[in-house]
């Protein structure tokens, strides 16, 4: 009966100590967890061991073919050497004979339409000038002609024609010089004849091995 006249918020019944002592030893006790945190370690070195053998021998391989594939390549280039070589003799040999054939090309061609320069020539003479002959040959085209007037202005006139033939830019295409041969003066006609040679430009020698 004192049980039931017991109040239900008595706090000292629960701070009674057990009613037996604890025996147990924590430390001799066996571990229950299910997987231990070893494993993990364990496996994930072992994971990366395995990654890193794998990296490496992948390197190894790609690098052997790389080597074998240098090696082939090798072998062709030393194969086909020789023969690259001669290729390469010949197509100098042939650009140095283009270079003659072109030289010699320029040398035989026609340069001129002879009666398209007389034309010419005739219509672009200065007032007091006559134009004697053109004399077609291999080197180039001869002209002569006669001055009129006194000696002093008449040489002067022969300058300015000398001037006029070499910077006209017809005759610049189809001459490379202009030189006076000969200029004679009559002075009872008051006259001045010149000789003078249109030369055509000298080929250029193509470079090579003498």
């Amino acid at each position: 009966m004192l049980s039931l006249l017991k109040k239900s918020g008595d706090k000292s019944s629960a701070l009674q100590p057990a009613w037996h002592p604890n025996f147990r030893d924590v430390e001799h006790l066996p571990d229950t967890k299910a997987v231990r945190t070893a494993f993990f370690i364990n496996g994930l070195a072992v994971l990366a061991a395995v990654t890193l053998t794998i990296y490496f021998v992948y390197t190894e391989y790609s690098l052997g073919a790389l080597r074998t594939n240098i090696a082939q390549w090798e072998e062709t280039i030393a194969a086909n050497k020789s023969a690259s070589d001669a290729a390469i003799a010949n197509f100098k040999k042939f650009q140095a004979e283009e270079a003659k054939f072109k030289a010699v090309e320029t040398i035989l061609k026609p340069r001129l339409v002879f009666s398209d320069l007389v034309f010419y020539m005739g219509n672009t003479l200065p007032p007091d000038i006559r134009l004697g002959s053109l004399d077609y040959r291999s080197s180039g085209v001869n002209l002569t002609a006669t001055v009129r007037g006194i000696p002093e202005v008449a040489s002067g006139m022969v300058t300015t024609y000398l001037e006029q033939l070499r910077n006209d830019p017809v005759l610049k295409g189809m001459f490379g010089e202009v030189e006076l041969l000969n200029m004679s003066r009559n002075t009872s006609a008051e006259l001045i004849s010149i000789e003078v040679m249109l030369r055509y430009p000298v080929p250029v020698k193509p470079k090579g091995k003498k």
